[in-house]
């Protein structure tokens, strides 16, 4: 068997109609397929390869998505590969396939000269942890809206003019972290595309900015759940003592009448930005890393404790591939 690219057109065709139950959420199937096309199509996506598999006899028996990313550690730039939808059609379990493929991928980067694997895992952890991942902290924190500030936010909706001033906050926020995934120019345009994408069924996007002349003070990218009571917040920053005093006033305005505002628990930061917040384990999108290189596996000595240990979280929702 070789490890070779799935086309967009026989993954949408084989793997799509399969894995939809899983990861669909509430979008039909042709919405599926639409929202992967949008990234493998993007400059992005067109990278690399970006969905690959194994094929035994010309049957596709297990697939995977590759994205690229770098993760900045001090002065060091790691080269990281994310692993996305992992999968084995039902009559091919049990062989091998999925584990094969994996540690095909994890061979292939290491002789590619990339440092470390990372993925978010739904199902069996202890299935990635054979294979030589690492799970990291994967929390959520929940606050009740009812706490939060209740004076006028001044907020806005998010605009595509506000991008220089949602990447000047994010920096101002990221610029203090011992290590963090990089967002250069071409993952900017692949996470505002998700930031713009029409939402599910029965939710409501709601990104939202207060500005100061043409300066962007605080943002947030979230999604009204009303079924569940529940504002979920993607992602928020501000900049400096100001944007950080409306972040409060900010979640209130967008959450508006729901009840509770739910979040992945936020990097270092962000996090020590909001006082308030009841954090529980994530059952899902669990946050593994495999160092694959000297220099990465350095990297995770030097940081293990303190990663394991903190009080905040690694990665954003918007780094979840």
């Amino acid at each position: 068997m070789l490890l070779t690219p799935v086309s967009s057109d026989e993954y949408v065709r084989l793997v799509l109609p399969e894995t939809h139950a899983l990861w669909g959420g509430k979008r039909d199937l042709a919405r599926y397929a639409a929202d992967f096309r949008a990234v493998a199509d993007s400059p992005y996506g067109r990278r690399r390869p970006f969905t690959i598999g194994l094929h035994d006899e010309e049957k596709l028996v297990t697939s995977c998505k590759l994205y690229e990313r770098e993760l900045r550690w001090a002065s060091k730039t790691l080269r990281a590969t994310g692993i996305g939808a992992v999968f084995t059609p039902p009559s091919y379990r049990g062989r091998g396939y999925a584990s094969a493929l994996l540690a095909m991928v994890l061979d292939r980067e290491r002789a590619a000269g990339r440092d470390l694997a990372f993925l978010y895992s739904d199902i069996h952890p202890a299935f990635y942890q054979r294979l030589g991942f690492i799970p990291l902290p994967s929390r959520r924190l929940t606050l009740r809206a009812a706490s939060l500030d209740d004076a006028r936010s001044g907020a806005k909706p998010l605009e595509d003019r506000d991008r220089p001033g949602v990447q000047r906050c994010f920096r101002q926020l990221d610029v203090s972290r011992a290590w963090a995934f990089t967002r250069t120019p071409l993952v900017w345009k692949w996470i505002w595309q998700k930031w713009t994408a029409a939402p599910a069924p029965r939710e409501q996007r709601v990104n939202l900015v207060v500005r100061h002349k043409r300066d962007v003070l605080v943002y947030v990218v979230a999604l009204r759940v009303p079924r569940e009571d529940m504002l979920f917040v993607e992602e928020f920053g501000f900049a400096g003592e100001d944007g950080r005093a409306r972040l409060s006033a900010i979640f209130r305005a967008a959450a508006g009448d729901l009840a509770r505002v739910r979040m992945w628990m936020p990097p270092p930061g962000a996090r020590d930005a909001l006082s308030r917040g009841s954090p529980s384990v994530r059952k899902n999108a669990i946050f593994m890393v495999a160092p694959i290189s000297p220099a990465a596996r350095d990297w995770w000595q030097a940081n293990k404790i303190e990663i394991l240990a903190a009080r905040s979280d690694p990665a954003w929702v918007a780094d979840h591939v």
